[in-house]
């Protein structure tokens, strides 16, 4: 039980599996959870890797509304059609927000060219708001009520207002959640109670541009009268044209005020969005949400999502572990976001996805999950991807709204086409020929701008064997930073293209690809000690001398948030030298020798844990504590989780430690919830001390169902004594994909002792003992 110790509401059917006595998992879901401070959290409405994300807005000149939605602050600007989920950067996406109010109440002299319209004057205090899984609602302190859901590409919105409504008005901004907007157009028809329009935007956390474009239509009620409003002016007219100057300022407010009959109690919108064309935007609309019925559309909205989250079905002995569980899945799938047909970059007849945001973070933990769980819309996203390098040149490393986004380490779609190639995603659907050649031009092909694709230092990287600190690169341009953390994700970036080529029969460049990957101990200094501990990840210069780092530095022991993408941002991304220098995912055996042996593993994880150099709300902060299960010691996890989880994670609206990262960190939970966890980019998924006793995982294109059942589980009973595979003696402490794809059976019987004999006589795979052949004999 996770929060055994938390106050929890006990259910009748808890012996008989909640989870299991309905097929409504959707009642278990809380989008709300990690909305306040840095969750960022969307927590509006959506389909499974849906397009159109409708939800409410606020803002802080403090920040942490990326979601849209923070109950921290405490007014709401409007009701918007595009959102991402949990990211960094900058406020993402918010566009064409809707805003609610009664005029008679709120414009003076009850005269529609007075209403307050900018951001700033409209928002307003609220006082309700709930949600779940394709529904979101609010109400105002007006008494106005806004109820959200979504198709693909289409927001459908319902606003009830009070019963003494004097004069309604919908107000629609031509404008994004970060005021970006570089020029603007709308177009009102009052007879068809349709608007259009459109604006150009800036992706938050890239390069470029991007062109949005709705069509709103209206239903409920006549359309009275509408007011332009430019700048600081309202004016006559049906149509408007305008572009920004933003070179010394952010946008002025620009958009329409609606003025619906009086009295009008109920108001829908449906609100079609698209990046090709208003025309396209009124099409999606009309194809997807013909009948306009919101009840139906959230049925058929929770359907999908039922489909989804079925694909686990897991037992609990109270409702709020399912609460946390189905919440995290739920995430899972919010992104990325299927953009197929909203191309405008080029014409393709492959499918389309974009929030690659970012693979840094999601191929950790969203990728793998994904191949569990939706290996169909994984395959889809890797066609997609394979798509963008056919006609950018190069993978996506972060991608958002059709613009290249940052690139925080290595080439990190590397590590997820390996993971789902591994696994036998897209086996006959994928041209892997294709993928292997875009994975070793990331390896051998600098591009102009390495802060957006691919990677810089090559020329170093092929000579040096490392990536030097001060850097000369004369190949392209980025940012010279992070030379430590680089080096350690070029290694595994290269190890993940040796068992690319390894599958395909390319034996030499497996060989090649292999050794590239051993490059990470050229920066291992022994002579680097900390707190007790000998022997570190450190940055060197090209002369082969070492620049010495704090290996404290960067972690939230010391300058936590001094390591981002700023020019002086260190040597290490997100995580100091503590976190790097046990990262060598591919061959932690050989990282275990050199610290000293499986007890100097554990002691340096007893100090990584408890002098606060992990950071357990940050992705890159995870796999270092598996390496305990390479050192033949997977207490060292069940104890560890069960320090931390239960304190920063939890069925609270502040549930989440940081960042949900586009589900990377609910990906995470749902793992470690059922008992595995994926080394990613590997067919591997170590086995782990469970928080359920039941899971029941479903493969949608096997149809079969594996299961992993933890008998006498308790939060003393935290270890496993012994295992069962398919009803024989289990030793490993690892799986492979086929566990799912053939419908296997683990069974964990759990004790209050470590068992030091369970797994431990065959430990995970690692390079260094020849685990990985490039023989195909």
């Amino acid at each position: 039980m996770l929060f055994s110790k938390r106050v929890v509401v006990a259910i009748a059917m808890a012996l008989a599996s909640p989870a299991l006595a309905e097929e409504d998992y959707t009642r278990y879901v809380n989008p709300l959870i990690g909305t306040p401070y840095k969750g960022h959290v969307f927590p509006g409405a959506s389909i499974p890797f849906g397009m159109a994300k409708p939800g409410a807005d606020t803002f802080s000149e403090e920040g942490h509304y990326q979601g849209g939605f923070n109950p921290d602050i405490k007014k709401v600007n409007g009701f918007s059609q595009m959102h991402d989920d949990g990211t960094g950067g900058g406020g993402s996406l918010g566009n064409f927000p809707i805003f609610p109010m009664d005029g008679g109440k709120t414009c003076p002299g009850s005269d529609l060219f007075n209403c307050p319209f900018s951001r700033a004057d409209r928002e307003t205090d609220y006082k309700d708001f709930n949600g779940t899984a394709g529904y979101f609602e609010l109400t105002l302190d007006s008494d106005i009520k806004t109820e959200l859901t979504a198709t693909r590409r289409t927001a459908l919105h319902r606003y009830t207002f009070p019963d003494d409504v004097e004069m309604p008005v919908l107000n629609i901004e031509l404008t994004d959640m970060a005021r970006t907007r570089k020029r603007g157009g709308l177009d009102v028809d009052n007879d068809k109670k349709r608007v259009t329009g459109e604006g150009t935007f800036s992706p938050s956390f890239g390069l470029g541009t991007y062109d949005l474009y709705f069509c709103a239509d209206f239903k409920g009620a006549e359309l009275k009268d509408h007011a332009l409003y430019y700048n600081f002016a309202t004016g006559k007219g049906d149509s408007l044209n305008f572009t920004d100057n933003t070179q010394y300022e952010i946008p002025k407010p620009a958009g329409v005020l609606l003025e619906f009959e009086e009295g009008a109690s109920k108001i829908e919108a449906r609100v079609g969005v698209s990046f090709m064309s208003r025309e396209q935007a009124c099409s999606n609309a009309q194809d997807e949400a013909k009948d306009w019925d919101f009840d139906q559309t959230l049925k058929d909205s929770q359907k999908q999502w039922n489909e989804y989250l079925g694909r686990i079905e897991v037992k609990a002995d109270n409702e709020t572990d399912l609460t946390l569980f189905y919440s995290s899945l739920y995430r899972s799938f919010l992104a990325p976001q299927n953009y197929t047909d909203e191309n405008p970059l080029w014409d393709s007849d492959e499918p389309s996805y974009s929030s690659f945001y970012c693979i840094w973070d999601t191929f950790r933990t969203s990728f793998p999950l994904l191949a569990v769980t939706a290996p169909e819309a994984e395959e889809e996203m890797i066609r997609s991807m394979l798509d963008i390098y056919d006609h950018d040149g190069y993978l996506p490393d972060c991608r958002m709204t059709h613009n290249k986004g940052f690139t925080q380490g290595g080439s990190n779609g590397d590590n997820a086409l390996s993971d789902a190639y591994t696994k036998g995603i897209g086996k006959d659907t994928i041209d892997w020929e294709k993928a292997y050649k875009a994975m070793v031009k990331d390896a051998e092909v600098e591009p102009v701008d390495w802060d957006v694709e691919g990677r810089g230092g090559i020329e170093s990287w092929q000579k040096l064997h490392y990536i030097p600190y001060h850097d000369f690169d004369t190949q392209g341009n980025g940012l010279q930073t992070r030379s430590g953390s680089r080096t350690v994700e070029y290694a595994y970036n290269d190890f993940c293209i040796s068992l690319v080529a390894s599958g395909l029969g390319k034996e030499d460049d497996c060989k090649k690809y292999q050794e590239r990957s051993t490059y990470w101990e050229n920066l291992w200094n022994n002579e680097t000690e900390s707190e007790g501990h000998k022997g570190f990840i450190q940055p060197k210069f090209a002369n082969g001398t070492w620049f010495d780092v704090d290996p404290r530095f960067c972690s939230p022991a010391l300058n936590h948030t001094s390591c981002y993408l700023n020019p002086d941002g260190g040597e290490f991304y997100e995580a100091a030298s503590w976190t790097y220098s046990l990262l060598a995912a591919h061959d932690f055996d050989h990282l275990i020798d050199i610290i000293g042996g499986p007890d100097a593993v554990e002691k340096r994880l007893d100090t990584f844990f408890h002098s606060n150099f992990q950071d357990v709300g940050d992705e890159i902060g995870w796999m270092c504590m598996y390496i305990a299960h390479y050192a033949g010691k997977p207490h060292i996890v069940a104890d560890r989780m069960r320090e931390f989880i239960p304190d920063v994670f939890n069925a609270t609206i502040s549930g989440l430690p940081d960042n949900d990262d586009s589900g990377a960190m609910g990906a995470f939970l749902v793992f470690n919830m059922i008992g595995i966890y994926p080394n990613a980019g590997q067919d591997l998924y170590l086995i782990t001390s469970p928080f359920l006793p039941e899971a029941s995982i479903k493969n949608p294109e096997t149809g079969k169902t594996a299961k992993i059942t933890a008998k006498n589980l308790s939060d003393k009973n935290r270890y496993i004594q012994s295992a069962k595979l398919d009803g024989k003696d289990y030793q490993k402490a690892y799986l492979t994909h086929s566990f799912f794809t053939e419908g296997s059976h683990l069974e964990l019987e759990m004790g209050s002792n470590p068992n030091s004999k369970w797994g431990t006589k065959q430990l995970p795979p690692s390079l260094s003992k020849g685990d990985f052949k490039c023989s195909t004999k």
